[in-house]
């Protein structure tokens, strides 16, 4: 990022683990809207995941937990602009475009 004109670039990472009852993520996940991850899947991958969990479940009598896990990025920084530097968050924001825009 230093190379295209950022400075000051800082990187935070927060990794969570928790456990999920994949019968409560299964209500969250049949319909793809909930989550934009979901809707990069290929409808016949998505699917195939689908049929997968609704199996997995009906041969379970009491609750599927599974470990899961997150990791989020936070990125930092500055961008030069003629001379001075304006704070700013690169994600999450629109008065900081990303690299490319």
């Amino acid at each position: 990022m230093e190379k295209v004109g950022f400075a000051a670039v800082t990187i935070d990472r927060e990794h969570l683990r928790f456990e999920q009852d994949l019968c409560t993520w299964f209500d969250e996940v049949r319909t793809r809207g909930t989550c934009s991850q979901l809707l990069a899947i290929p409808d016949p991958a998505y699917e195939a995941g689908l049929w997968r969990l609704k199996r997995e479940l009906a041969a379970q009598t009491g609750p599927l937990m599974r470990e899961n896990h997150l990791c989020i990025l936070t990125i930092r920084c500055e961008k030069r602009d003629e001379g001075h530097l304006e704070p700013g968050v690169m994600f999450g924001t629109d008065s900081v475009p990303s690299v490319g825009a």
